[in-house]
């Protein structure tokens, strides 16, 4: 397994206010805003943090394009949703498990990544210094060599 700027159960405290529920987490809000266009703001806006800066060009054009498709409101919406539970409290992981994180990711703090690498055993933590959220976008090559990588490290394992 590789998780890649990964969501985990690190808390970031507090719980969703009323409005945050209705803007984020209403399927039928999400949808009519991705469609009707009022969501390009928000898209711009997340953008911005995810990337640490602005965004490539092609991206919001790209994202809005993709949350138009069938099924990709309601996946971003169980992200959210359940982000912040604690979904390994008590799970005994022994997956051979890459964790890439970003030192500067605005989403995902690295203190998640690290928790991440202390509840999954034998798990292995790379820092991306200056790394933000999108680590897909701005270090392809190092994804890909962290892929192969655990892909090696799986194979020699279950050779064994």
């Amino acid at each position: 397994m590789v998780l890649v700027a990964s969501l985990g159960p690190l808390r970031r405290g507090g719980s969703w206010s009323v409005m945050e529920q209705l803007l984020y987490l209403s399927e039928p809000l999400q949808s009519w805003a991705i469609a009707s266009g009022r969501a390009r703001s928000a898209i711009a806006r997340m953008g911005e943090t995810s990337f640490n800066g602005e965004p490539p060009e092609w991206w919001r054009e790209q994202t809005h394009a993709l949350l138009a498709f069938r099924g990709a409101s309601h996946s971003w919406i169980m992200e959210l949703k359940y982000r912040d539970a604690e979904t390994l409290d008590g799970v005994d992981l022994h997956v051979p498990t890459s964790i890439v994180h970003g030192a500067s990711d605005q989403l995902s703090a690295l203190a998640v990544g690290e928790d991440l690498n202390r509840r999954i055993a034998g798990s292995k933590l790379t820092i991306v210094e200056g790394g933000s959220h999108m680590l897909p976008n701005t270090h392809p090559e190092l994804i890909v060599e962290q892929i192969r990588a655990q892909l090696y490290r799986s194979a020699r394992t279950a050779a064994r």
